[in-house]
């Protein structure tokens, strides 16, 4: 395989379905014979990512403005991540009374077992953290405690901005 000109094509790895499906990837892994439906792994990945937000567990990933917003755009960019996991052979998908669900493979472990980095390290913290805290929520719980929150997350910017207005007047 020729990289040589792989830099120049400007490719992001940054919030691509390869990003994405790495992190999901991590997720399924964790959850034991129950596997995961698309709502779950959506809100698990920003919980994961943004845990200063409902714990005394520091975010993976910087605060932003209105980053509860990232419930609703990450929807379609995980669907593609799930694609390519299952055209890899990663994950499996099935269709029970739940609905679709996402279960690890005999594949998912080895192929994460060849990937080591720190922030690994504490993507796997987090995903344990949140996997045990929302384990026991209903769909319907877990929804609300979503929608109740999603405004107040990354609202503090808003604050922020109208102080510093404000200020300058």
């Amino acid at each position: 395989m020729d990289i040589s000109n792989l830099f120049e094509q400007n490719i992001s790895v940054f919030n691509s379905p390869l990003e994405f499906s790495l992190r999901c990837l991590c997720i399924i892994s964790k959850e034991e014979n129950q596997g995961i439906d698309l709502d779950r792994l959506v809100y698990y990945d920003y919980l994961i990512l943004n845990t200063g937000d409902i714990a005394d567990l520091s975010s993976l990933h910087p605060a932003l403005p209105f980053r509860g917003a990232q419930v609703l755009v990450k929807r379609e960019i995980i669907k593609h991540a799930l694609v390519l996991l299952i055209s890899k052979q990663l994950i499996d998908l099935k269709l029970d009374k739940k609905g679709i669900r996402y279960f690890k493979n005999n594949l998912t472990s080895p192929f994460l077992s060849f990937l080591e980095s720190n922030y690994l390290k504490e993507l796997d913290k987090r995903i344990t953290w949140v996997s045990e805290y929302f384990n026991n929520y209903s769909d319907d719980k877990m929804n609300d405690f979503i929608n109740k929150n999603m405004d107040k997350w990354g609202g503090e910017f808003v604050k922020e901005s109208i102080f510093r207005n404000t200020s300058n007047l």
